[in-house]
Formats: structure tokens, C-alpha cells, sequence
């Protein structure tokens, strides 16, 4: 699993093939806060779910063949939403 929560990441955020729930921010329902991420966030081949929510992102967000479900009944695939540039 990878949390990033409450961060500031000058660069680039990479996570691919992971097999747990990749969370960065999520104030919501999983208590995550905003990160402030200063390049792109790419996301491929994770099959545990994950979410990307309510971030200050500078960069690009890609997101290719992630799959599963988070750990909350309405999580049922993947979410990337409400982040800002």
C-alpha cells in the first residue's frame, strides 16, 4: 500500500504495480489531507485500487490500467477527482 497524505512533493509522484490501495489525499472519508505535488502524478498497472482526491497537482495526472476496489463500500474502482493545478 502507498499513503501520501499532507505532503509537498517538489517533483513527480510514480507508482506502478502496486497490489495495495495507493491513497494520495482523500480529507473525505479516508482522513487523507491534500498534498501539494509540484510535477505530474502517474499511475499504471495497480491492481489494489486507489484514489487521487482533492490535491494541488502542477503537473499532468496519468493513469493507465489501474484497477480494484478501496477499503470503503462506495470505493468500487479506481477515483481520481477534485484535484486543482
Amino acid at each position: 500500500a502507498v499513503r501520501i497524505c499532507g505532503s509537498t512533493v517538489d517533483g513527480a509522484v510514480v507508482v506502478s504495480g502496486s497490489t495495495g490501495f495507493v491513497l494520495i489525499g482523500d480529507a473525505g472519508d479516508d482522513g487523507c489531507a491534500a498534498n501539494r505535488i509540484g510535477g505530474a502524478v502517474v499511475l499504471t498497472g495497480n491492481t489494489g485500487g486507489l484514489e487521487v482526491i482533492g490535491n494541488s497537482i502542477r503537473g499532468a495526472i496519468v493513469t493507465s490500467g489501474n484497477s480494484g476496489s478501496g477499503a470503503f463500500p462506495g470505493d468500487t474502482e479506481p477515483r481520481v477527482a477534485d484535484n486543482t493545478h
